[in-house]
């Protein structure tokens, strides 16, 4: 069994407080492997969870009754993409997750016929991961590819591609991973990936050797050979626990693979989301709620899309209590439950004057779903432009042009109040005479839909990629209580990388407690990616979360990613710094991996 975390809608009052999202902590269940077995010969259509408490679900042509309340498609350039006719088309896009609605008005003209799996072992169809018990997954969806111009409900990101879901977090055995990582990989550009393994301020996600041969085939077949984006959330665990537990991204092995986009989130505000997690893998962060300064328009409180079908089904569970008094008008700096934000009913939760207009109302809509599950849907609608508008781009050229393209945030902000803030990396891929800049709570900036598409049309080939192992670092003592490994890079051992991509450091030790450990890598130049840094562990037991000092998580490997060295030359000495009390008395096993390519 496996601990994952998934995002919840958040409430009111978490923003109100400037808490984190409520993770919600499962553990999984076995489910049943579809090897072997045969497609139907029938596409699934699915059945909508609920009746619509509106007009009957027919689809038409005709604007989008709510793309006005979509604030971020403005912001991440979206509009213009579409307005340069690039909608997604003959793009088709995974979603794994807890289930996903895909005879949901707004969403079935998109679906792709028998692409969807159900694991759960008594389904009666393999090929609808419909889950009326949660509505996270066709959230998700809806953000990405909801249909347009159909004169029903929202507009996704990609409405011209095609998606279908897979609902490998309720059943999280490991082969149902692999399958859904490589479902119909061929013809599949992206994955989206609105979960991960909770590290919960532990280390998670150790990534099995056929979960790390189902990437490599992914990436080097997926999408006609070009290779499929897997874009993951980074997680919601930025401040865990009142005893100051804290997660970073890396802590999460997922999330430190080569081959995945890890995506934060920023509020309207332009500020990182106050839960969402930092780390030195993040690559860009995508859009996901009113941000940490909460002003008086409501309507850009998250996320609008797609709900459950009807009035008592997914986020819009209590729209059948008419007046509910929690949502009526209680003054500022109120808390109100989150269904109060839904477009099911005319709510009077500030004034009537910002109320939802009648005529907009629908209960198949919510309109706060938030966090890093938000916020990486954004970013996959923009992978799939961006692979509409050219099918010949790589799964590393996609990454390259986001990290070229990012709209640097906050350019003044430090990381959790230390020195590193920005930091100029290597010089760019396409504009040689530029630099990128990576932080810690930015990855390399907002997703910029309009730029990344520009881009992407004129994009030239990547040269092959290279990867160096090197295993052997030589400790140089110093200062008390650090350790300083140091590797060395040269012609013989670089493998003729002279532009990196992306760092992977391995590391095994004995130490008794990683909470008490920082630990950081240093480039030649001067970049410093924090892989680790102290904090309090926690023990997580049900709902029951308590600090430990018992949290020996480098008896076993693990390896830490970074993207923070991008463009980099990696010639010369690299330093794996270690920072603890009583560092002497453990063993290390230390490993640096670097991958990329020869400048041309």
């Amino acid at each position: 069994m496996c601990l994952l975390y998934i995002g919840l809608n958040a409430r009111i009052e978490e923003i109100a407080r400037l808490r984190s999202l409520v993770l919600l902590l499962l553990l999984m269940g076995c489910g049943g492997s579809l090897d072997g077995q045969r497609e139907p010969l029938l596409a699934s259509v699915g059945v909508p969870c609920g009746v619509p408490n509106t007009r009957p679900s027919v689809d038409q042509e005709g604007p989008d009754p709510l793309l006005g309340y979509q604030w971020y498609l403005d912001r991440l350039g979206v509009k213009d993409v579409w307005n340069a006719g690039i909608n997604g088309t003959d793009i088709q896009i995974a979603v794994l997750d807890r289930g996903l609605e895909i005879g949901h008005e707004d969403l079935r003209a998109n679906i792709a016929a028998n692409k969807s799996l159900n694991f759960n072992p008594g389904a009666r169809d393999r090929y609808d991961p419909t889950n009326c018990a949660d509505a996270h997954g066709t959230a998700a969806a809806g953000i990405i590819a909801a249909t347009g111009d159909n004169g029903l409900g929202i507009k996704g990101i990609a409405y011209g591609a095609s998606i279908f879901g897979i609902n490998y977090v309720a059943y999280s055995r490991g082969s149902n991973l692999r399958a859904g990582l490589l479902r119909d990989v061929e013809r599949t550009g992206v994955s989206s990936n609105s979960w991960g393994f909770r590290p919960a301020t532990r280390l998670r996600g150790r990534l099995s050797v056929l979960t790390e041969r189902a990437f490599a085939v992914g990436l080097t077949h997926g999408f006609n050979g070009k290779g499929l984006s897997y874009v993951f959330s980074a997680g919601n665990n930025r401040n865990f626990g009142a005893a100051g537990g804290e997660d970073l991204a890396t802590y999460d092995e997922l999330h430190n693979h080569p081959g995945v986009i890890v995506v934060c989130a920023v509020g309207v505000d332009d500020l990182f989301a106050a839960y969402s997690n930092p780390g030195a893998n993040l690559w860009v962060c995508g859009l996901a709620n009113a941000g940490r300064r909460l002003g008086p328009n409501l309507d850009a409180l998250g996320l609008p899309t797609t709900d459950l079908s009807g009035v008592e089904a997914g986020y819009n569970v209590r729209l059948g209590t008419a007046n509910d008094a929690r949502c009526r008008h209680r003054g500022e700096g109120a808390r109100y439950p989150a269904y109060c934000f839904d477009f099911g009913r005319p709510y009077d939760y500030r004034d009537t004057s910002l109320g939802v207009p009648p005529a907009a109302g629908n209960a198949n809509y919510h309109r706060f779903f938030t966090g890093t599950s938000a916020a990486a849907p954004t970013v996959s609608g923009v992978v799939a432009l961006m692979r509409s508008a050219n099918h010949n781009l790589t799964w590393r050229a996609i990454k390259l042009i986001l990290a070229e393209s990012a709209e640097q945030l906050d350019p003044n902000a430090q990381s959790d109040g230390e020195t590193l803030g920005w930091q100029r990396t290597g010089r760019t891929y396409h504009n040689g005479s530029t630099y990128y800049t990576h932080h810690h709570d930015y990855g390399f900036g907002l997703v910029n839909a309009a730029a990344a598409v520009a881009l992407s049309q004129n994009w030239p080939p990547v040269p092959p990629m290279h990867t160096t192992d090197l295993l052997s670092g030589t400790d140089q003592p110093g200062v008390p209580n650090r350790l300083s490994y140091h590797f060395m890079v040269n012609q013989s051992n670089s493998m003729n990388i002279t532009f990196v991509e992306y760092i992977q450091v391995l590391v095994q030790s004995n130490y008794p407690d990683f909470g008490l450990l920082d630990i950081r890598l240093i480039s030649p130049h001067g970049t410093q990616s924090r892989l680790a840094k102290r904090h309090m562990c926690m023990r997580v037991s049900g709902e029951d979360v308590r600090p430990t000092t018992d949290c020996p998580d480098l008896a076993e490997e693990f390896t830490f990613g970074t993207a923070a060295h991008l463009g980099e030359d990696p010639t010369g000495t690299w330093q794996l710094q270690i920072a603890g009390p009583d560092l002497g008395r453990a063993d290390y096993v230390l490993g640096l991996t670097l991958h990329g390519h020869t400048r041309q």
